[in-house]
């Protein structure tokens, strides 16, 4: 059985740090990389287009993010995946569970309010994940 990492990308360099590691480690175990964008309704980051469409938006994300993690790791299997209209922690969760996923690699942004030791994302995903977690220091 082909063993799967899973990371989450936004767009962000701290997103696109940990999915480095993610393909660091991936690769190490010849594993599957799953990259995955998770964008919902509202979520177009301040754009003013009416036609913005979070999942085109999130398609782009991800692909880009797994050619640039290709581009470094050749021989690794790198799977780009875009999912609208979900909350991210619970979206990487939901994967993990469908995949049947060893490992989920997120990062730990600094956030304020109840989220801030983790990252609100880290914090959740490591409450409800069915398999390991890999929190990446993706913060100064």
């Amino acid at each position: 059985m082909t063993q799967i990492v899973i990371t989450g990308v936004d767009g962000s360099n701290p997103a696109q740090e940990a999915a480095a590691t993610a393909a660091r480690v991936a690769n190490a175990f010849d594993a599957t990389l799953y990259v995955i964008s998770v964008f919902g309704p509202g979520q177009d980051k301040g754009g003013r287009d009416s036609d913005f469409d979070p999942s085109l938006a999130a398609e782009r994300i991800s692909a880009d993010s797994a050619a640039s993690l290709q581009l470094n790791f050749p021989t690794l299997k790198v799977v780009s995946r875009a999912v609208a209209g979900h909350k991210p922690a619970e979206t990487l969760v939901k994967a993990a569970e469908e995949l049947e996923a060893s490992l989920i690699v997120v990062g730990n942004k600094r956030v304020k309010g109840l989220g801030r030791l983790l990252g609100s994302i880290a914090s959740e995903v490591a409450a409800k994940a069915p398999c390991d977690i890999y929190i990446v220091h993706t913060h100064d």
